[in-house]
């Protein structure tokens, strides 16, 4: 993770803490310290809107960050899970019909996805037939294989992904915590709710 997007990331999961605590504490302002000065707010709001607005700055400015390089980086992670899931259930597939099946050609989820869920392969042929000049059962084929009867790997991957492998509780966990916080301290029924904010300042 790149030194922008984890500077980001603190950020945000900060602004979220504080909002969460200002509503699950019950907290109010109405003067702090500053440079050994008490400072008193007339419209304590205004120190509740101004969080809110870094929550607003700092969910957007992850948001790009994460555009640049969270998205390819989940990619590559989910990939390699449906790669590494899916392979030997395709093996299994294309062998019980072709057990001759020459293996060096992939059963890779990318190349059957690529093709249509359609796996292109080439079955080897016994020893050569000098009489017919061929080797019997050698010859190319096509096997239907549907994502349906690959759902168990599929479903391992998604599991293996966000349990197992810390990129998604790196990038995702964020956006995870934002959409709550919207969610709890945007509620109508806390006075530091951005609806209720809004409302005071139209």
């Amino acid at each position: 993770m790149g030194d922008g997007l984890l500077r980001q990331r603190r950020n945000l999961i900060t602004t979220c803490v504080l909002l969460w605590l200002l509503k699950y504490g019950d907290v109010s302002f109405s003067k702090f310290s500053l440079a050994g000065f008490d400072v008193e707010f007339k419209n304590p709001e205004a120190l509740i809107l101004a969080i809110w607005i870094a929550f607003a700055y700092f969910l957007y400015r992850y948001y790009q960050y994460f555009s640049g390089e969270g998205t390819e980086k989940l990619k590559r992670v989910f990939a390699a899970a449906l790669e590494q899931k899916c392979e030997p259930i395709i093996t299994n597939l294309v062998k019980s019909r072709y057990p001759t099946n020459n293996d060096a050609i992939r059963y890779s989820f990318a190349f059957l996805k690529r093709d249509g869920w359609l796996y292109k392969g080439h079955a080897l042929g016994g020893p050569y037939d000098p009489a017919t000049g061929s080797s019997p059962g050698n010859g190319h084929f096509e096997l239907a294989i549907g994502r349906w009867k690959l759902w168990k790997g599929i479903l391992s991957a998604i599991v293996d992904s966000t349990f197992r492998n810390s990129v998604v509780t790196d990038y995702l966990l964020p956006f995870a915590l934002a959409c709550f916080i919207l969610y709890y301290c945007g509620a109508d029924n806390w006075e530091g709710s951005f609806f209720r904010l809004w409302a005071h300042q139209a």
